[in-house]
């Protein structure tokens, strides 16, 4: 399907030729490379020219309306919604945020889905350290998992430590037997080097079996790699184009978290962290489930600000959750029939001095590939947009937006009292743990309260976080994020 130039304009169908023109100018001078230097804003500014000399003709515009007509995707198969925290912002110099929410949804029922099938390629650490109940967690997990799994799907397994070996090649799961004995047959020794056990697994999603529409690469590890961190993003982000998604696991304490998060939010996947042995079964067994309801895959949102405004984050709240960052291009990965696919975009408005003006915060494309139906690659535009007035109407905040941001405000004080141990201020991260713990006290969440309170003591003593400290908290304060799904909306 093409751009919608109209999409791409901020107009509607109707609008005159000034409005056009307007429309134009006000965005070629946000997204002119001499005054927005990024290959984003230098690609949109390529199409927004495109869009003008179409519609500024009368002729080109009425045959585009006709082409357009018949192309136009069913938003019930793909729709975009969003709400903003508010619809209007002061005039001022001063730096004012505003959030929006958005979902991606469908109105395609599971019962419609066409089956496609999957290759899951599980990349096992077998260092020495996962000898005995790790690699025996591991082992009965798999083994259960794969019952949950359609015969048509596929199953693959590297294991690594030192080395990389492929345990066992691309399988249908109908071969249940020869399988089950794979895995019982892996064994532990030697030192963890992540790159090379991903290296194999990427090869063996890419080229094992080109049928299988949906390839994952799930990595299991207990330990950090070191020195070859940088190959281990670079080799995600290849993964990523190739259509691949990587979902990580950290087993018990001692692996790198900003490693594995990164290596999953850069494919639209995610990190989970084990702390009971009965964790790992529980996701893997959720993410088999889920597969069964994918309508859409690699799926990105493209985020081009308006020169005034600075995009501070975006966090994925559901279905799974995941801080994407800050990007101009932020990877979302699947989407499924079953739940909406919520993201949360917090911009910072650095000067609003024209009253009157409806500031534009961001604009741009959501790419993704349907797979039911006629399978076909999708783009759709969205604006965000702000109006700048003297004086504010009572207007509040959606409670969804509200909810969120006090979650992720949790999430984010957690990750500033990280970073104040690392740095030495003990009594600063003291303070915020501390607080942290009294506002889930409030909202009665007394065991991650207890955790929190715990480890401000141990920190306090030792000035550092207890062995397993540090995660439980990242996760569990991660874990708030996970909104109750909203109900379906009455089209």
């Amino acid at each position: 399907m093409g751009d919608n130039y109209y999409e791409i304009l901020g107009v509607e169908p109707n609008a005159s030729g000034d409005e056009i023109k307007q429309a134009y100018f006000s965005l070629a001078r946000q997204y002119h490379p001499d005054s927005n230097p990024s290959d984003s804003a230098a690609e949109f500014f390529l199409i927004l020219q495109k869009a003008y000399e179409t519609l500024r003709n009368p002729k080109k515009r009425k045959e585009y309306d006709l082409l357009i007509h018949q192309e136009e995707l069913d938003p019930t198969v793909l729709s975009v919604r969003h709400e903003l925290s508010a619809s209007e912002i002061l005039v001022s110099q001063d730096p004012q945020l505003v959030y929006a929410l958005m979902d991606l949804d469908t109105q395609i029922s599971l019962e419609n889905t066409n089956s496609s099938s999957v290759h899951l390629c599980f990349v096992i650490d077998c260092s020495t350290s996962m000898k005995g109940s790790r690699m025996e967690m591991v082992k009965d997990s798999l083994y259960k998992c794969i019952k949950n799994m359609s015969q048509q799907d596929l199953i693959s397994i590297v294991a690594f430590n030192d080395f990389a070996e492929i345990v066992l090649t691309p399988t249908r799961l109908n071969d249940v037997e020869k399988i089950e004995n794979k895995i019982r047959d892996l064994h532990t020794g030697g030192g963890t080097e992540i790159f090379k056990g991903l290296k194999a697994g990427v090869e063996l999603l890419w080229e094992g079996n080109t049928s299988a529409k949906n390839r994952y690469l799930i990595l299991l590890t207990d330990g950090r790699t070191y020195g070859d961190e940088d190959a281990c993003v670079r080799l995600a982000e290849k993964a990523r184009q190739q259509g691949i998604t990587v979902i990580t696991f950290g087993i018990g304490n001692d692996w790198n978290d900003k490693l594995l998060d990164q290596l999953a939010n850069l494919t639209g996947g995610t990190s989970i962290f084990v702390y009971h042995s009965e964790d790992l079964y529980n996701y893997l067994q959720q993410l088999t489930g889920s597969l069964k309801s994918i309508f859409a895959r690699n799926t990105s949102i493209n985020i081009l600000c308006n020169n005034q405004v600075k995009l501070n984050y975006v966090f994925r709240i559901e279905p799974v959750v995941a801080d994407l960052g800050s990007s101009s291009d932020i990877y979302i990965g699947d989407l499924h029939t079953d739940r909406k696919t919520r993201l949360l975009f917090a911009f910072q408005v650095n000067e609003a001095v024209n009253s009157g003006e409806v500031l534009r915060l961001a604009s741009g494309f959501i790419k993704s590939e349907l797979i039911v139906g006629n399978p076909q690659k999708v783009k759709k535009g969205y604006k965000l947009s702000v109006k700048i007035t003297n004086n504010l109407s009572s207007e509040v905040p959606p409670i969804d937006i509200l909810n969120a941001i006090s979650r992720i405000t949790m999430y984010q004080m957690q990750e500033k009292a990280r970073k104040d141990v690392q740095e030495g201020e003990i009594n600063q991260a003291v303070k915020r743990l501390e607080n942290l713990a009294t506002h889930l006290l409030v909202e009665g969440n007394q065991p991650l309260a207890n955790v929190l309170m715990r480890e401000a003591s141990f920190i306090n003593k030792e000035r550092a976080y207890s062995s397993d400290g540090e995660k439980r908290i990242k996760y569990g304060t991660r874990a708030l994020l996970q909104l109750p799904p909203p109900m379906k909306r009455e089209e």
